[in-house]
This record gives C-alpha cells, structure tokens and sequence, in this order.
C-alpha cells in the first residue's frame, strides 16, 4: 500500500535541500529576498510530479530533484511577482508576509527575475543531465510554458478579468490553463525527459499533467470562494459551487484516465489525482 503523504514529505524534503544549495549564499539584500521566498512553505506539487513522474523511468534522484529544484525556483518567481501591487497585491503569502512586504517593492521584482534567471542556470548545468540535446529540451519547455503563451500570459488575462472584461467560463478556463496548468505540464515533461521516455509516454503523462493542474486551480478557487475570497476571475463566481465540483470531478478523472494508456507504473500519479479529489 502506497503511503502517498509520506512520499510527498520525502520528495519535498530533498527539493527544499536543493533549493537552499541552490540559492545564492551571500548575505547581501537581494540574496535574502531570494531564499526569503523560495525557501518560504509550500505544498511543492510542481517538484513532485517532476520527481515521480522521472522516478517511473528510473532516473537518478541526483538529476530529477536538481530539476524539480528549478521548478519550485520558477514558481516562487511567479508568486513574488503575482503578489506585487501593480498585480494581485497582496500582503501575505503562505501565512508570511509577501517578498514586497519583507522587503521593498524594488527588491521583490529583482529577487523574482533573479530566481527565474536562476532556474534556467540550473537546467543548462551538466550537473542536471550529462546529455545536453536533453538539457535543451528541459529549457524549451520551461520556457514556452512560462512565457506570453503560459504562466505569464495567463496572468495577463487574469489582470484584464479582474479588472476590465467580465469573461466567460471558456475564458477562464483558458486562463488557468495557461497560468497554473502549464507549469505542471512542464513539470511532467521534464520528468518524462530526464528519462528518455517515448512521445506516446510523454503524450498521455502531459496530458495527465494539464487536467491536474486544472483540478488544482478548481480547487483553489472552490476554496477561496468559501473563504469569501471572490473575484470576477474565479470559475465559481462564472458557473456556480455545484458545477465546479463537477467539473474538478471530470477533470481528476480524466487525468487518472490518462495513466490507463501507459504500460507503466504509475500508481504514485494516480493516487495524487484521487487525493486531489479528496479535498473536494
């Protein structure tokens, strides 16, 4: 029997090692708002799809946590940035106060570039791969899945439905496609890289990636609506709390659908869909 919390507390104990061996070790302003914020708790659900998803191939741990390290490094980048005032501005993150906050506005957004700089470092090092064709691929892919057609694209459409259009349930699901779906598929794909997995392998453990991450932001939206949290951007406030359990419903299922098509083990996966679903 797979105790899956103890799985998740194993990977996220070696990814916030990595992270800290990363991250810059001077003592000057910036450097402390970096480890400020990367360091900071979190789920590290990005890292661990990275990581199990390169385990199914038997990749070195050494090679998986370096890359899932980067992943989180990207992500604490775009917390730093949605959290700024000319975005969602808001105080806290994690229950601390937001890198801004801690520091200066000035400060947060050179900390947020530094991380993400940092992230492609780490990718283009031997030490993630010896196979460079294979570490190019690990950039690619982070950079369209973050870039104008994912993360930050998506946070674009986020501002403009907060703030200037009414959008429609297409709308807002394209949006979290793009700006919280897109960083677990590129989690999955750099997983499935790492270990020379095949283009039918990759396909359907992509695909997996996109309908959890859109589960994921679902539930995060549920939650905040309960919370009082609401928004013109959030899928509840467009469809209603019994479609959007619904939908998280059809979504978890389909990624879990997904595993079916490979001659793999991917028991791990799919017990993270079905505790996905567990929070609804």
């Amino acid at each position: 029997m797979i105790n899956l919390d103890h799985i998740i507390t194993e990977i996220a104990e070696l990814v916030n090692r990595e992270i800290s061996l990363l991250l810059p070790k001077s003592d000057n302003k910036l450097s402390q708002a970096m480890r400020y914020s990367a360091e900071s708790p979190g789920k590290r659900l990005r890292p661990f799809i990275l990581v199990s998803t390169a385990d199914i191939f038997e990749v070195n741990r050494a090679h998986s946590v370096r890359a899932a390290a980067a992943i989180e490094i990207v992500h604490s980048y775009s917390l730093i940035h949605d959290d700024l005032p000319a975005m969602d501005d808001d105080d806290y993150r994690r229950g601390l106060p937001s890198c801004h906050k801690k520091f200066d506005e000035a400060t947060a957004i050179l900390a947020g570039d530094s991380l993400l700089t940092l992230a492609f470092e780490i990718l283009s090092d031997d030490a993630t791969h010896p196979d460079g064709k294979v570490r190019c691929n690990l950039i690619k892919s982070l950079a369209e899945n973050i870039g104008v057609h994912g993360m930050a694209g998506g946070q674009m459409y986020d501002l403009i439905y907060e703030r200037e259009v009414i959008a429609s349930y297409p709308e807002i699901f394209r949006m979290h496609w793009m700006k919280t779906a897109r960083l677990f598929i590129a989690s999955s794909f750099i997983g499935a890289t790492l270990g020379y997995a095949s283009d039918h392998n990759k396909q359907h453990l992509i695909k997996y990636a996109e309908f959890f991450g859109l589960a994921f932001q679902f539930i995060d939206d549920l939650e905040d609506f309960k919370e009082k949290k609401k928004s013109n951007n959030n899928v509840v406030q467009i469809i209603g709390k019994k479609e959007t359990k619904i939908e998280i419903n059809n979504l978890t299922n389909q990624a879990i659908k997904e595993l079916e098509y490979l001659s793999l083990d991917t028991k791990i996966l799919e017990n993270l869909a079905k505790h996905l679903l567990a929070r609804v």
